[in-house]
């Protein structure tokens, strides 16, 4: 009997193992064409493409840019560290090298997948214009950093083709730049126009400025305890007090949203005015 149990485990075993297939099913690429249906879509794809700019700009990107030279001085010990960018120890460089490059390959695909949606021009084409920009301001960051780097301007969505990315060889970075300049001439300053250009909306100025105009006159009514308190100790009677009326309350958190409102939109109207790629090259 036992040996008979041991006969049939070995029999479902061998059923099982013949009925499992070793053959893998690449799964590492979306599925992009139940995406980019509409404008809602089409802007939460283009968000991501500002994701990794916020691992690159951190502490040790102020150490390695500016630590290392007269412009700034810094006692910290972490410096040689960050700057440590041999192939064996890449520290930082290789924060750099990994978020550039992520960055790229989210704006190359928000460039081919939203060029190619099935909505309105004056809709996909400013969105797809503004991945441009993102895509040539990664490219900046890695050619500062690297000088000559791989480029490519594909979205990856085959294993085939990231194979052939993984081989490409360094471009020269003036290369690089000049074929950017050129893209953003032809594809992306066309549709930064004031109708469908993304705007600085007064609506936050004026969330801010109010704001800043609550807490200032927070902060003065609680001034007003211990100035009080000091007045009443000078004066030797509870009579005379400060008081902010409420009306003057009134007044200073307007006054605060006017000024902030002018102090945002007055420079944000002047750099819509500018020539992106002048004011790279300037740069």
């Amino acid at each position: 009997m036992k040996n008979f149990n041991q006969f049939i485990l070995t029999l479902l075993a061998a059923g099982l193992l013949a009925s499992c297939s070793l053959t893998e099913e690449p799964t590492s690429f979306v599925n992009r064409k139940s995406f980019y249906k509409n404008e809602s879509q089409c802007i939460a794809a283009l968000n991501s493409c500002y994701m990794p700019a916020n691992a690159i700009y951190t502490a040790n990107f102020m150490l390695v840019t500016e630590a290392c030279t007269d412009i700034w001085y810094s006692s910290s010990t972490t410096v040689d560290a960050c700057l440590d960018v041999t192939p064996a120890k890449p520290q930082y460089g290789k924060n750099v090298w990994t978020q550039g490059y992520k960055g790229v390959m989210y704006c190359n695909e928000c460039v081919e997948c939203i060029s190619s949606a099935d909505l309105a021009d004056g809709v996909k084409m400013p969105l797809a214009a503004e991945a441009r920009v993102m895509r040539a301001f990664y490219y900046y960051v890695l050619t500062c950093m690297f000088g000559d780097v791989p480029f490519y301007t594909t979205m990856v969505d085959t294993d085939q083709r990231l194979a052939e990315i993984r081989r490409l060889p360094r471009t020269p970075a003036h290369e690089i730049r000049q074929e950017l300049y050129d893209d953003l001439e032809r594809n992306a300053l066309p549709w930064f126009t004031a109708e469908n250009g993304r705007k600085c909306r007064a609506s936050e100025a004026v969330i801010i400025g109010m704001c800043s105009g609550v807490i200032g006159v927070g902060l003065c009514l609680l001034l007003l305890i211990p100035g009080n308190m000091l007045i009443h100790s000078i004066a030797g009677t509870t009579s005379v007090t400060a008081v902010l009326p409420p009306k003057a309350a009134l007044v200073l958190i307007v006054l605060a949203t006017l000024l902030t409102i002018l102090g945002g939109l007055i420079p944000a109207r002047s750099a819509a005015k500018c020539n992106p790629v002048t004011a790279l090259r300037s740069e």
